[in-house]
């Protein structure tokens, strides 16, 4: 071990906000180096019972992205 410590390669955000009465929910994984977006998503529901179901659909999608 060098004794340095490791920085992340990848940074994954994400948001959820309400406006107009609907959820919009965001995620995106980026590259930290050169800060290129390598996966974005974004999803629209009506009802916030639905939140949860989307971002596990938007975590699945994502985690194939992640190497």
């Amino acid at each position: 071990s060098s004794g340095r410590k490791r920085r992340a390669g990848k940074l994954v955000t994400g948001s959820v906000e309400f406006l107009d009465n609907k959820y919009t929910i965001t995620a995106k994984i980026i590259d930290v180096k050169n800060s290129k977006i390598l996966f974005y998503d974004t999803r629209t529901v009506d009802n916030k019972s639905e939140i949860l179901s989307q971002c596990k659909q938007m975590a699945q999608r994502m985690a194939g992205k992640v190497k």
